[in-house]
């Protein structure tokens, strides 16, 4: 495997985890903890998605000259994606973690959680702007890829077109 492909491969594994960690969190974790550590495991593989994808960025011909921001506007559109997921993100694992925290599915709170509206809004945000964030790590991940940003010769023909 090479390393372009070793990307792909944690990229897509992440995602997997992150889709299950969303589809399934509360049929998994039975405890507060539990959910919390789901996550909270869920938040780290977000950060080395974006490590990751910036080690594959520094390895690049732009950034090796200093062309780092003109090679961050190309893929604007991955880190808006990955700041709007992870906000989400994170105000649904504060309000859920403040809800659940020391409670089991047993307990008759379990789905008082349900009963907050900015619960709900924020879930249903971040369930449906997933896809959009995994569709552009994706293509953020395929595009580093491309011999145009490895090429002096390449990215200076794109350049001056």
């Amino acid at each position: 495997m090479t390393a372009g492909s070793n990307m792909i491969f944690l990229q897509v594994t992440f995602i997997l985890y992150d889709l299950v960690a969303n589809v399934a969190i509360d049929s998994l974790a039975r405890t507060g903890y539990v959910q919390l550590v789901v996550l909270v495991f869920q938040l780290i593989l977000l950060a080395l998605s974006l490590l990751i994808f910036f080690l594959s960025v520094f390895y690049t011909y732009p950034v090796q000259t200093g062309q780092l921001w003109t090679l961050c506007r190309k893929f604007r559109s991955y880190f808006v994606s990955l700041a709007i997921y992870s906000a989400i993100s994170i105000v649904v694992i504060i309000i859920s973690v403040n809800v659940r925290l020391d409670l089991t599915a047993e307990d008759d709170n379990w789905l008082s959680i349900w009963d907050k509206n900015a619960f709900m809004v924020f879930f249903v945000l971040q369930r449906w702007f997933a896809p959009f964030y995994y569709y552009s790590l994706l293509r953020a991940s395929l595009r580093i890829r491309d011999p145009i940003f490895y090429s002096e010769r390449l990215w200076n023909l794109t350049l001056s077109h």
